[in-house]
């Protein structure tokens, strides 16, 4: 199984948190500047949390303390009652009224729209690599994104190396994706029918995707993104896990591969999520034979070997294995069948 993180797509020219933060408070500058009060209101409160004043405030949590608020300030939060004398405060002061969060939260989420769109495919073909990979492997890959990307989706679908014609069947859980606006449904990632093809690729998008939206009924089905006015995506640094489809059954996926796998790679993810963090953790304490094989964009192997035990909180780092590098890099030339043997022995090769 694959595991991507945001470092995966960065090369593909879609920025990763601490960008989007940057461009943010370009925009606070300027046309932003009527939130800008709002922001450096929840960027301190945030950095006296951390007791540490240059503590970074991420996108994630950025938009989830803007959720929070309005919540509370719509009097919808579990501790609203709790706190009804500062909510009155907050809507008398006028900076901090529900219609003031709910606003710096959309326009965020308008521009996210923008800054994950895939406007070149040149960019992104790197990811071609996870194709031919998988053809090697001969078997379906379980590819789990915490990305919005479509990176995997429109460059590893059909494309051409070496004078020979690529397809890779990629199973999201609509089918047939060019029928548009069929509904989602989990039985696509495990029930087929007798005449239909097996998927090369199983993607679970864990944290929605750019082209995702609810129906009238809140089934989720996938639209062009220019018809899509609120996206199905979620922000899932501290979050917890959702309780409903589809992000319920990818979690509880997520464990299933985790705890069956021999290998679990990992590209672009920093290890921040608690709730992916214990279910790797327990998938490597499962089977003292499985490997976690982490590609890092910088350091060196040893430092981060160290932070990875310590953001796993494991007993020792015998099971991590550490590539030091970009993912373009990674993919082109570590993701490959015989190098991945060397880490296993002969007996229990899972290829």
């Amino acid at each position: 199984m694959l595991l991507l993180g945001a470092g995966a797509s960065q090369e593909a020219g879609i920025p990763i948190t601490i960008e989007m933060i940057e461009k943010i408070e370009a925009l606070l500058e300027n046309e932003w500047r009527e939130f800008a009060p709002l922001y450096e209101y929840i960027k301190t409160q945030y950095q006296q949390l951390q007791n540490d004043p240059k503590a970074y405030l991420n996108i994630e949590d950025l938009v989830n303390t803007l959720d929070e608020l309005l919540s509370l300030l719509r009097k919808e939060h579990t501790l609203s009652l709790f706190h009804l004398s500062w909510i009155t405060f907050m809507e008398k002061v006028g900076n901090y009224s529900a219609e003031a969060v709910e606003k710096f939260r959309n326009e965020i989420v308008i521009k996210l729209k923008e800054w994950i769109a895939l406007e070149n495919t040149t960019k992104a073909k790197y990811y071609r690599k996870i194709a031919l990979f998988q053809k090697d492997y001969n078997f379906p890959l379980r590819i789990f994104t915490l990305n919005y990307d479509k990176c995997i989706e429109e460059t590893c679908k059909q494309f051409t190396e070496d004078s020979k014609r690529i397809e890779c069947l990629i199973e999201r859980g609509f089918g047939d994706e060019d029928n548009e606006e069929l509904i989602w449904a989990w039985e696509k990632f495990s029930n087929r029918e007798d005449d239909e093809r097996e998927p090369d690729i199983y993607l679970y998008k864990m944290h929605g995707s750019i082209d995702w939206t609810r129906d009238e009924k809140q089934k989720l089905v996938h639209k062009t993104i220019t018809h899509i006015n609120k996206h199905e995506i979620i922000f899932g640094t501290r979050q917890k896990v959702k309780h409903y489809d589809p992000f319920l059954f990818f979690i509880y996926e997520f464990r299933e591969y985790a705890l069956k796998s021999k290998l679990i790679i990992v590209c672009g993810y920093g290890f921040w999520d608690d709730h992916i963090n214990d279910i790797i953790k327990q998938g490597l304490e499962s089977d003292s034979e499985k490997v976690l094989l982490v590609n890092v964009y910088s350091g060196t192997e040893k430092d981060s070997k160290k932070e990875l035990k310590e953001r796993l909180k494991l007993e020792s780092d015998k099971q991590i294995k550490v590539i030091v590098g970009k993912a373009s890099v990674f993919f082109s030339k570590d993701l490959d069948i015989v190098k991945l043997d060397k880490y296993f022995d002969k007996k229990d090769l899972p290829f």
